[in-house]
Protein backbone atom coordinates (compact mmCIF):
# COMPACT_ATOMS: atom_id res chain seq x y z
CA UNK A 1 0.00 0.00 0.00
CA UNK A 2 1.35 3.27 -1.60
CA UNK A 3 1.53 6.31 1.40
CA UNK A 4 -0.66 9.34 1.32
CA UNK A 5 0.88 12.38 0.75
CA UNK A 6 4.30 11.69 0.80
CA UNK A 7 5.76 15.68 -0.59
CA UNK A 8 2.62 16.86 2.31
CA UNK A 9 4.67 14.67 5.47
CA UNK A 10 7.80 15.22 4.10
CA UNK A 11 7.66 19.07 3.60
CA UNK A 12 5.80 18.82 7.22
CA UNK A 13 9.03 17.18 8.92
CA UNK A 14 11.56 19.71 7.04
CA UNK A 15 9.76 22.22 8.29
CA UNK A 16 9.92 21.42 11.75
CA UNK A 17 14.00 20.33 11.75
CA UNK A 18 14.09 24.09 10.03
CA UNK A 19 12.28 25.59 12.62
CA UNK A 20 14.40 23.76 15.49
CA UNK A 21 17.48 24.36 13.74
CA UNK A 22 16.31 28.38 13.46
CA UNK A 23 15.70 28.15 17.31
CA UNK A 24 18.62 26.97 18.47
CA UNK A 25 20.72 29.09 16.58
CA UNK A 26 18.67 31.94 17.99
CA UNK A 27 19.30 30.69 21.48
CA UNK A 28 23.48 30.25 21.26
CA UNK A 29 23.67 33.72 20.07
CA UNK A 30 24.36 33.13 16.40
CA UNK A 31 25.24 35.96 14.78
CA UNK A 32 24.25 36.51 11.28
CA UNK A 33 21.37 35.15 11.24
CA UNK A 34 19.19 35.99 8.28
CA UNK A 35 22.52 34.72 6.12
CA UNK A 36 21.97 31.33 7.98
CA UNK A 37 18.51 31.11 7.82
CA UNK A 38 18.33 31.11 3.74
CA UNK A 39 21.28 28.65 3.65
CA UNK A 40 19.22 26.46 6.25
CA UNK A 41 16.23 26.66 4.29
CA UNK A 42 17.77 25.23 1.69
CA UNK A 43 19.56 22.27 3.22
CA UNK A 44 15.98 21.41 4.59
CA UNK A 45 14.00 21.90 1.35
CA UNK A 46 16.45 19.83 -0.86
CA UNK A 47 16.54 16.77 1.63
CA UNK A 48 12.41 17.13 2.26
CA UNK A 49 11.62 17.05 -1.94
CA UNK A 50 13.75 13.57 -2.12
CA UNK A 51 12.30 11.93 0.66
CA UNK A 52 9.23 13.38 -0.55
CA UNK A 53 10.04 11.29 -4.01
CA UNK A 54 11.67 8.59 -2.45
CA UNK A 55 8.67 7.76 -0.82
CA UNK A 56 5.94 8.92 -3.37
CA UNK A 57 7.81 6.00 -5.46
CA UNK A 58 8.03 3.36 -2.84
CA UNK A 59 5.80 0.53 -2.76
CA UNK A 60 5.46 0.24 0.88
CA UNK A 61 3.98 2.66 3.13
CA UNK A 62 6.10 4.83 5.15
CA UNK A 63 4.95 6.01 8.35
CA UNK A 64 5.74 9.40 9.94
CA UNK A 65 9.01 8.25 11.91
CA UNK A 66 10.54 7.16 8.38
CA UNK A 67 9.71 10.78 7.04
CA UNK A 68 11.36 12.03 9.73
CA UNK A 69 14.63 10.07 10.19
CA UNK A 70 14.74 9.77 6.41
CA UNK A 71 14.40 13.92 6.15
CA UNK A 72 17.49 14.31 9.07
CA UNK A 73 19.50 11.63 7.82
CA UNK A 74 19.45 13.56 3.89
CA UNK A 75 19.89 16.91 5.76
CA UNK A 76 23.43 16.13 7.35
CA UNK A 77 24.45 14.39 3.97
CA UNK A 78 23.51 17.27 1.96
CA UNK A 79 25.46 19.54 4.57
CA UNK A 80 28.31 17.50 4.30
CA UNK A 81 28.73 17.71 0.89
CA UNK A 82 27.85 21.42 0.77
CA UNK A 83 30.74 21.82 2.86
CA UNK A 84 33.33 19.43 0.65
CA UNK A 85 31.88 21.41 -2.21
CA UNK A 86 32.83 24.68 -1.03
CA UNK A 87 36.17 25.79 -2.19
CA UNK A 88 38.61 27.09 1.05
CA UNK A 89 41.71 29.01 1.00
CA UNK A 90 45.00 26.99 1.97
CA UNK A 91 46.73 28.74 4.83
CA UNK A 92 49.91 29.12 2.20
CA UNK A 93 48.12 31.65 -0.15
CA UNK A 94 47.52 33.76 3.24
CA UNK A 95 49.92 37.10 2.94
CA UNK A 96 50.91 39.41 5.54
CA UNK A 97 50.27 42.79 3.93
CA UNK A 98 52.26 46.04 5.76
CA UNK A 99 52.63 48.71 3.47
CA UNK A 100 54.51 50.93 4.66
CA UNK A 101 53.92 54.27 5.30
CA UNK A 102 49.78 53.76 4.95
CA UNK A 103 49.39 52.75 8.82
CA UNK A 104 47.86 49.11 8.68
CA UNK A 105 48.70 45.28 8.58
CA UNK A 106 46.12 42.47 8.16
CA UNK A 107 46.53 39.14 5.65
CA UNK A 108 44.62 38.75 2.68
CA UNK A 109 44.33 35.34 0.67
CA UNK A 110 46.58 36.00 -2.12
CA UNK A 111 49.09 38.58 -3.14
CA UNK A 112 46.86 41.87 -3.25
CA UNK A 113 46.63 43.88 -6.20
CA UNK A 114 47.71 47.71 -5.69
CA UNK A 115 45.54 50.85 -7.38
CA UNK A 116 46.86 54.00 -6.20
CA UNK A 117 45.76 57.60 -7.04
CA UNK A 118 46.65 61.25 -5.66
CA UNK A 119 44.76 64.18 -5.67
CA UNK A 120 46.49 67.79 -5.00
CA UNK A 121 44.25 70.06 -2.67
CA UNK A 122 45.68 73.42 -1.53
CA UNK A 123 45.72 71.96 2.04
CA UNK A 124 48.03 69.26 0.89
CA UNK A 125 47.96 66.21 -0.97
CA UNK A 126 44.96 63.20 -0.23
CA UNK A 127 46.50 59.69 -0.67
CA UNK A 128 44.14 56.67 -1.67
CA UNK A 129 45.80 53.50 -1.75
CA UNK A 130 43.26 50.27 -2.56
CA UNK A 131 44.46 46.38 -2.42
CA UNK A 132 42.34 43.77 -3.54
CA UNK A 133 41.98 40.11 -3.84
CA UNK A 134 40.02 37.38 -5.75
CA UNK A 135 41.45 34.32 -4.35
CA UNK A 136 41.10 30.84 -6.66
CA UNK A 137 38.21 29.06 -6.97
CA UNK A 138 36.23 32.12 -5.02
CA UNK A 139 33.34 34.92 -6.43
CA UNK A 140 34.78 36.95 -3.65
CA UNK A 141 36.56 39.90 -3.82
CA UNK A 142 38.84 40.90 -0.45
CA UNK A 143 39.80 44.89 -0.48
CA UNK A 144 41.17 47.24 1.86
CA UNK A 145 41.30 51.15 0.92
CA UNK A 146 42.98 53.69 2.42
CA UNK A 147 42.73 57.38 2.51
CA UNK A 148 45.31 59.94 3.81
CA UNK A 149 43.97 62.99 4.17
CA UNK A 150 46.28 66.66 5.42
CA UNK A 151 45.64 67.25 9.19
CA UNK A 152 44.01 70.13 8.25
CA UNK A 153 41.46 68.80 6.09
CA UNK A 154 40.91 65.75 8.62
CA UNK A 155 40.06 68.53 10.95
CA UNK A 156 37.69 70.48 8.43
CA UNK A 157 35.37 66.84 8.05
CA UNK A 158 35.51 66.59 11.90
CA UNK A 159 37.95 64.25 12.34
CA UNK A 160 36.94 60.95 13.14
CA UNK A 161 33.45 60.86 13.46
CA UNK A 162 33.32 63.19 10.29
CA UNK A 163 35.90 60.77 8.51
CA UNK A 164 33.61 57.69 9.77
CA UNK A 165 30.67 59.47 8.24
CA UNK A 166 32.78 59.85 4.72
CA UNK A 167 33.51 56.65 4.90
CA UNK A 168 29.71 54.86 4.91
CA UNK A 169 28.66 57.82 2.05
CA UNK A 170 31.61 56.57 0.07
CA UNK A 171 31.14 52.30 0.91
CA UNK A 172 26.91 53.45 -0.09
CA UNK A 173 28.03 54.91 -3.42
CA UNK A 174 30.19 52.59 -4.30
CA UNK A 175 27.83 49.49 -3.15
CA UNK A 176 24.69 51.20 -5.06
CA UNK A 177 22.64 48.80 -2.84
CA UNK A 178 20.97 48.69 0.19
CA UNK A 179 21.63 48.69 3.72
CA UNK A 180 20.83 45.05 5.52
CA UNK A 181 22.42 45.91 8.56
CA UNK A 182 24.27 48.80 10.78
CA UNK A 183 26.02 48.96 13.93
CA UNK A 184 28.76 50.25 15.53
CA UNK A 185 31.99 48.44 16.56
CA UNK A 186 34.46 49.55 19.43
CA UNK A 187 37.96 49.07 17.50
CA UNK A 188 41.74 49.29 19.45
CA UNK A 189 39.42 51.37 22.04
CA UNK A 190 37.90 53.92 19.42
CA UNK A 191 34.42 53.74 17.69
CA UNK A 192 33.93 52.25 14.19
CA UNK A 193 31.04 50.99 11.79
CA UNK A 194 30.05 47.88 10.29
CA UNK A 195 28.09 47.79 7.47
CA UNK A 196 25.82 44.89 5.38
CA UNK A 197 24.78 46.48 1.71
CA UNK A 198 22.80 44.28 -0.93
CA UNK A 199 24.40 45.19 -4.05
CA UNK A 200 21.75 45.13 -7.18
CA UNK A 201 23.51 41.70 -8.66
CA UNK A 202 22.25 40.31 -5.26
CA UNK A 203 26.01 39.98 -3.67
CA UNK A 204 26.36 40.75 -0.12
CA UNK A 205 29.35 43.39 0.89
CA UNK A 206 30.41 43.56 4.14
CA UNK A 207 32.48 46.56 5.36
CA UNK A 208 34.16 48.06 8.59
CA UNK A 209 35.11 51.53 8.67
CA UNK A 210 37.84 52.62 10.82
CA UNK A 211 39.35 56.22 11.13
CA UNK A 212 41.97 57.91 13.14
CA UNK A 213 42.79 61.68 13.14
CA UNK A 214 43.31 62.11 9.50
CA UNK A 215 42.98 58.93 8.33
CA UNK A 216 40.18 56.32 6.76
CA UNK A 217 40.37 53.00 6.18
CA UNK A 218 37.32 50.30 4.59
CA UNK A 219 37.81 46.84 4.70
CA UNK A 220 35.70 45.27 2.47
CA UNK A 221 34.20 41.24 0.99
CA UNK A 222 31.76 40.84 -1.57
CA UNK A 223 30.71 37.92 -0.95
CA UNK A 224 27.54 35.94 -1.01
CA UNK A 225 24.99 35.18 2.22
CA UNK A 226 26.01 31.50 2.23
CA UNK A 227 29.94 32.66 2.67
CA UNK A 228 29.36 35.40 4.61
CA UNK A 229 30.12 33.70 8.23
CA UNK A 230 32.93 31.49 6.68
CA UNK A 231 36.34 30.77 8.50
CA UNK A 232 38.30 32.91 5.74
CA UNK A 233 36.26 36.24 5.57
CA UNK A 234 36.23 36.55 9.50
CA UNK A 235 39.84 35.50 9.48
CA UNK A 236 40.37 38.89 6.96
CA UNK A 237 38.54 40.87 9.01
CA UNK A 238 40.05 39.62 12.91
CA UNK A 239 43.40 40.19 11.21
CA UNK A 240 43.10 43.78 10.20
CA UNK A 241 45.44 45.92 12.85
CA UNK A 242 46.32 49.65 13.17
CA UNK A 243 50.24 50.45 13.39
CA UNK A 244 51.27 53.39 15.40
CA UNK A 245 52.17 55.41 12.10
CA UNK A 246 48.44 55.92 11.12
CA UNK A 247 47.71 58.30 14.39
CA UNK A 248 45.36 55.82 15.68
CA UNK A 249 44.73 56.72 19.80
CA UNK A 250 46.85 54.37 21.83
Amino acid sequence: MKTDKPFRKSFACAGVLYAIIIIVLIAIGTYRIDALSVYQLGLCLLPAFTTGTWGFFSKKRWSWSKFATTVIILYFVFGFFAILGTAQIDDVEWEQVAPPGIGFQALMPGTPQLEQQTKQTPAGKVELNKFTVKPKGRKDLFMIVSMQFPETVGRELGGTEGLLKLGRQDALSAAQGQIQSERQIVFSGSRALELELLSPKGAIIKARIYATKNQLYQVSVYTSKIQLTSGPIDKFFDSFKLSPESGAAP
